[in-house]
């Protein structure tokens, strides 16, 4: 297992961390009938035969230091490579099964991971010999390229000076999902908070700098693509992130 930090969310109060690891690679079935149902990294739609592999990704993550709790967990778009499914009738589109087991508010993470892709040996229809991969969004439909990713999110009490409870319950963000502007609301718990918005790859978006008294800002998020994304308020002494979604 490989656990690398993402710097721009790492704090002396909460941090988050990518998890990734290597793939089991099984033969699941050789010599199969299969149909591309349209063309796929160079072959046309037809009748093949095709060898079926199986990628799966285990893993597990235990929050060794005293003191620490997860309190979330996201997939890492930019980190993971689906492959395609099972499905002799073959149309190339992506497919992961993820089985998340994270314990939230605990110090264990289990998440499960499956994918599969498929060695085209021979095209029945033309009648001759074949040796390519079908494997989604790996690049070049090389197999070797596929990958599954996700962050979790720690928070250690023990070097916060502020209880993260209480941060978590006076902060709220809406609308959220939000498609124009987004509201933050900190209630007076937070002194000129410095605002971050990172997406999911720990990628610093934007950052405003707040210098006033009010207890809300609204930050414009119309310019962002669609998806997940992480928040980060901090003044001199507390920092806090939260998850919200732009549509």
């Amino acid at each position: 297992m490989f656990v690398s930090s993402i710097k721009h969310l790492k704090t002396g109060r909460r941090k988050g961390s990518s998890v990734n690891t290597v793939p089991t690679v099984t033969l699941v079935q050789s010599g199969i009938n299969v149909q591309l149902l349209q063309e796929i990294n160079g072959m046309l739609p037809g009748d093949y035969t095709a060898d079926l592999h199986k990628y799966e990704w285990n893993y597990q993550n235990d929050v060794i230091n005293s003191g620490e709790e997860i309190i979330d967990w996201w997939p890492v778009l930019a980190g993971t490579y689906k492959g395609v499914s099972s499905s002799t009738n073959i149309t190339g589109n992506s497919f992961m099964d993820i089985t998340p087991s994270v314990n939230i508010g605990g110090t264990t993470s289990s998440v499960n991971a499956v994918t599969y892709a498929w060695h085209v040996t021979y095209n029945v229809t033309q009648g001759a010999s074949e040796n390519k991969w079908i494997a989604g969004e790996a690049r070049n439909h090389n197999p070797d390229n596929l990958n599954y990713m996700y962050s979790i999110h720690v928070n250690n009490e023990s070097l916060s000076s502020v209880n993260e409870e209480e941060l978590q319950r006076e902060i709220t963000l809406y609308p959220n999902p939000a498609q124009q502007s987004l509201t933050i609301s900190y209630n007076g718990v937070l002194k000129h908070p410095k605002v971050e918005i990172f997406n999911l790859e720990g990628r610093l978006i934007k950052s405003i700098d707040n210098k006033t008294n009010i207890k809300k800002l609204m930050v414009d998020v119309s310019s962002l693509s669609n998806g997940v994304y992480l928040l980060r308020l901090e003044d001199k002494e507390k920092a806090i992130t939260k998850k919200f979604i732009k549509q």
